[in-house]
């Protein structure tokens, strides 16, 4: 699910006007001046699985001697934290708001499976301070919660033949 939630911060990101090349994991140890503006730095916080079982979904093609129960066996949540990073207050407006409105609220993953995307919480920094600034880089971050599952496919035979024996009464 990890490589999903980059796909669509990164698609979020683009659409935001942010280069692809500036959304990376979180550096560590480079100082942010070699870094370019604006971008996007990642960071997963957690991955949760929960037990589940639950029937998903049933699937069958017509004519088939066979249906697919498809079962969800885990919830699985993935937080990750995006630091947005831009110089100067409006741009880091723009960046904040084209961003957290162009994530999807649906996705796909590989298999198919839907997986929901929601923006949980925002926190704004890099304030303006009554020192004099010469680049005034803001950030905001937004920890954004991926929601989906780990799914097993059953594949069960059905009944397409049924043969009466003669002389049974079935009233």
């Amino acid at each position: 699910m990890r490589s999903l939630a980059k796909e669509v911060i990164t698609d979020a990101a683009v659409i935001a006007g942010v280069a692809v090349d500036a959304v990376m994991d979180r550096p560590e140890g480079i100082s942010s001046i070699l870094l370019p503006t604006p971008r996007l730095e990642l960071e997963t916080v957690g991955e949760e699985l929960e037990t589940d079982g639950a029937l998903f979904a049933r699937l069958q093609e017509a004519g088939a001697a066979v249906a697919t129960h498809r079962f969800r066996t885990h919830r699985v949540v993935l937080r990750v934290r995006v630091v947005l990073r831009a110089i100067g207050d409006e741009a880091m407006d723009r960046l904040y708001r084209t961003f957290v409105t162009s994530l999807p609220v649906r996705v796909a993953d590989s298999g198919g499976n839907l997986v929901t995307v929601s923006v949980e919480k925002a926190v704004r920094g890099g304030f303006a301070t009554k020192m004099v600034e010469v680049a005034k880089e803001r950030s905001a971050t937004v920890y954004i919660t991926f929601k989906g599952g780990l799914y097993r496919d059953d594949e069960v035979p059905l009944i397409t033949d049924v043969n009466l024996v003669d002389g049974a009464n079935y009233q």
